[in-house]
């Protein structure tokens, strides 16, 4: 078997550490949600990676819920973040046809309904009443 034909992985792509040092910044800074995060610009020079990574990752987070891009006005969290939170792509295998699209539309539906069950019976009393000021 020829060594080059199967290369070492890397462990951990741009975006993730992006993300990672994010975290650490939103806690550092005790952001809460609504708050605004620095512009792109400004993440990458500290970061020293490119804008592009930075876009990429702020791209993960908005499409997980976790903050909100307002175009001219900059990107705002949506939810506290913690290094112990769980990140999970999913990918299904399937075309972009109406079939393959109900199938991820009921995997979604009972994942989600999961979720909601595990969180009612998991809600302390001071999650019921942060969720009944909102």
């Amino acid at each position: 078997m020829d060594q080059n034909s199967l290369p070492p992985i890397q462990t951990t792509a741009r975006d993730d550490a992006v993300l990672k040092a994010l975290v650490g910044f939103v806690r550092a800074e005790a952001l809460q949600p609504g708050e605004r995060l620095p512009t792109e610009r400004i993440l990458a020079e500290r970061l020293k990676v490119s804008r592009n990574t930075v876009r990429e990752a702020l791209t993960r987070w908005e499409g997980l819920g976790l903050v909100e891009r307002r175009q001219g006005s900059g990107t705002y969290l949506k939810v506290a973040v913690s290094p112990d939170m769980l990140h999970m792509p999913l990918t299904l295998a399937g075309g972009n046809d109406f079939t393959s699209l109900m199938q991820t539309m009921e995997i979604r539906r009972a994942l989600e309904a999961e979720a909601a069950a595990l969180c009612a019976e998991r809600a302390s009393q001071a999650d019921i009443a942060e969720i009944a000021r909102k």
